[in-house]
C-alpha cells in the first residue's frame, strides 16, 4: 500500500486579488452614478420650487410689509366676535378657574 503525504502552506487571497479589472468597473460605474446625479441636479431644479420668482402668479393670499408706529393707547371698546380663519374650538378648564387664566 501506497501513500504519499504533501504538504502545502495556505497563503491567504483577497477576493479581489485575481481581479483587479473588477474595481476598476466598480469605480467607473459609481463615477458615473454621481454624475449623473448632479446632471439630474443641474438640469432638473428639483429644488426650485419651480413658480415665478416674484410668486405673483401662484399666491393666494399675497404678502406684502408696513411700517408700524408704537403708540400710547388711547381708548378700548370690548366687543364680541371672532377673528378670522377661526375653526370651531372647545376650552375646558376646571370648575372654579378665573376667567383670566384661560
Amino acid at each position: 500500500m501506497a501513500m504519499s503525504v504533501t504538504s502545502s502552506t495556505a497563503t491567504p487571497v483577497s477576493p479581489d486579488a485575481g481581479h483587479p479589472r473588477r474595481r476598476r468597473v466598480l469605480a467607473i460605474a459609481i463615477l458615473l452614478a454621481v454624475a449623473a446625479v448632479i446632471v439630474v441636479v443641474i438640469v432638473g431644479h428639483p429644488f426650485g420650487g419651480g413658480g415665478s420668482p416674484s410668486g405673483l402668479n401662484d399666491n393666494s393670499y399675497p404678502t406684502s410689509l408696513a411700517s408700524v408706529q408704537e403708540e400710547a393707547i388711547s381708548s378700548q371698546t370690548q366687543v364680541s366676535g371672532t377673528l378670522g380663519y377661526a375653526g370651531d374650538s372647545t376650552i375646558r378648564v376646571p370648575s372654579g378657574s378665573a376667567p383670566a387664566s384661560v
